[in-house]
């Protein structure tokens, strides 16, 4: 073994001392560094609920008639009737009776922020039966009678645009406006009181018009939803004529006009399935 040479101890204790302080200052500036916060990344947030999507249901209600019928005598038997005597003579309707209606409807919307866009179908039918009789007076020679009308919806449907503000996130509300599509039927019956001058008369057709309402809509799930809705239809006019039947024989042109205004209002729940 090599003997140590004292000579060498100071540069051997010098070198010590400078590593235990390079250690020293270097764990004193790691002391010294701010501590390490753990940084969270926000995921961006996923709506409940979004009404973008097409969708397929059912519904039901009830529809009230707000029909009117005018009616009037017409033909070369009434020609020489003055026209103070025509105008007594005529008579007017507005029953107001309402039925049932139930269906099904299709649509599709896309959402824009708060404001939703979309379409609509539908096709209903409905047990709409409205009925109403008057007495009619004397008239000059027109005799007192009674006037009996009776106008049907048997079914309707509708395309119609969708506009509509979600203002909270399960909650929308919509106006909604197009199309109508009906089959409307009426009939009319003008008996005198004597029995005599019997006339009857029908039409049933099948029209096109227009529709407008509103409704709001809630979202059960991202699937499902439940609304409420009101429409008011409007199928435009129509005319047709009531024959004499008594007295046989007479010439067909003593007739008694009908003049029909048909419009509906629509009041209605419905259940959505959404295609998410």
């Amino acid at each position: 073994m090599m003997p140590i040479k004292f000579a060498s101890l100071p540069n051997l204790v010098i070198s010590l001392i400078s590593l235990i302080s390079l250690c020293a200052v270097q764990t004193a500036s790691a002391a010294d560094l701010p501590e390490r916060v753990p940084v969270y990344v926000a995921r961006p947030a996923i709506p409940v609920n979004s009404w973008t999507g097409c969708y397929v249901g059912g519904n039901a209600g009830r529809v009230r008639g707000a029909n009117s019928t005018n009616t009037f005598p017409s033909g070369t038997w009434f020609t020489g009737a003055t026209a103070a005597d025509q105008i007594g003579a005529s008579s007017s309707f507005e029953p107001n009776g309402s039925g049932i209606s139930g269906g099904g409807e299709i649509g599709c919307n896309y959402q824009i922020e708060n404001w939703v866009l979309g379409g609509e179908a539908d096709f209903q039918g409905t047990g709409l039966k409205e009925s109403s009789s008057i007495l009619a007076p004397t008239a000059g020679a027109f005799l007192p009678s009674i006037h009996t009308d009776t106008t049907a919806l048997n079914w309707f449907s509708t395309a119609r645009g969708r506009v509509g503000w979600a203002i909270v996130d399960p909650l929308l509300i919509y106006g909604t406006g197009g199309l109508a599509f009906g089959k409307v039927a009426s009939t009319f019956d003008r008996l005198n009181l004597n029995g005599i001058n019997h006339y009857v008369g029908s039409a049933s057709e099948t029209r096109v018009g227009w529709t407008v309402g509103g409704g709001i809509e809630y979202a059960l799930s991202r699937s499902w939803s439940v609304k409420a809705e009101y429409l008011f239809l409007n199928f435009g006019s129509f005319s047709y004529a009531a024959n004499q039947i008594i007295p046989t024989g007479v010439t067909p042109d003593h007739t008694w006009t009908v003049n029909v205004d048909a419009r509906e209002h629509v009041l209605r729940i419905g259940l959505n399935y959404r295609f998410q």
